[in-house]
């Protein structure tokens, strides 16, 4: 589905940019969007849909330090691992998706946010940002 050309604007709330373009007719799937440096900036790392059920390394191992989340579903919850089996004794962020947006950028996987559009939960051992080795999205 196409989006309506519209004017976007966009908001820094708590560390994330967000954005809604105004009279937009919303697109069916949502978008993750993985970069290589802090506020979705540098190369792609890995991109897919919010489709629930994936569980899968990045095609860059190791390199994800931020995201952009493009119409993604309330209720999904990304998380991103440092253990490529998913250990949970070692770093890892859940983000998970309040209420639905244009454009959410997630400036680096090592800061809580709860704001009205997501909540971040990170949890620290050794550092996360630039060493995402598993993601999986419920």
């Amino acid at each position: 589905m196409v989006v309506a050309a519209a004017t976007t604007a966009a908001v820094m709330v708590s560390g994330l940019v967000t954005g809604a373009s105004a009279g937009a007719t919303p697109r069916q799937d949502g978008e993750i969007i993985f970069y290589e440096g802090n506020g979705a900036t540098q190369n792609i790392v890995h991109a897919t849909s919010d489709e629930p059920g994936q569980d899968f390394a990045p095609h860059q191992n190791d390199e994800a330090r931020s995201a952009k989340l493009i119409f993604v579903r309330p209720g999904a919850r990304i998380t991103v691992f440092d253990s490529p089996s998913k250990d949970k004794r070692d770093d890892y962020a859940i983000i998970y998706v309040k209420k639905f947006t244009g454009t959410i950028i997630i400036d680096h996987f090592e800061k809580d946010v709860d704001d009205e559009y997501v909540t971040v939960v990170y949890v620290r051992n050794n550092g996360l940002n630039g060493k995402v080795s598993r993601v999986t999205v419920t």
